[in-house]
């Protein structure tokens, strides 16, 4: 299980690293803390980084979304339920 310092500590990797990259190479960046995001986060952040990447990728971000909620155990449902 994944505590809630482990998300806090992870969230700030991520920030702290994805600035360095361009959007064209950090995508590999984004597509892993969504995934991340989908199985340990809560609700409101897996909504806050599908506007961020909807930023960023603006073309076929929902298709990426698509294929996530395919490949992890994200389920809205699971994910609203722990933000409840």
């Amino acid at each position: 299980m994944i505590d809630d310092r482990s998300c806090v500590d992870a969230r700030a990797l991520f920030e702290r690293v994805i600035g360095n990259f361009p959007p064209e190479r950090a995508r590999p960046l984004w597509e892993r803390w969504a995934r991340y995001e989908y199985q340990y986060g809560d609700l409101e952040a897996a909504l806050k980084l599908e506007k961020r990447m909807a930023e960023v990728y603006p073309v076929g971000v929902y298709s990426l979304f698509l294929a996530f909620s395919s490949l992890t155990t994200f389920s809205i449902t699971k994910i609203h339920q722990s933000s409840v």
